[in-house]
């Protein structure tokens, strides 16, 4: 879910219901005013673990 302010919102869910190929992504992040656009770097994020390459 993406919050009114940009962020992601991930809600929490029971250990059971883990999915792999659900719960694992790679994300990334755009920042963007009058100057100009920057993006970060590569974000994976798995439930329970957040890593930045």
């Amino acid at each position: 879910e993406i919050l009114p302010n940009g962020s992601l919102y991930f809600p929490p869910f029971p250990p059971e219901d883990y999915n792999p190929e659900l719960h694992s992504a790679t994300y990334r992040c755009r920042a963007t005013n009058p100057a100009g656009s920057i993006i970060s770097r590569d974000c994976k994020l798995r439930a329970g673990l957040i890593t930045c390459a």
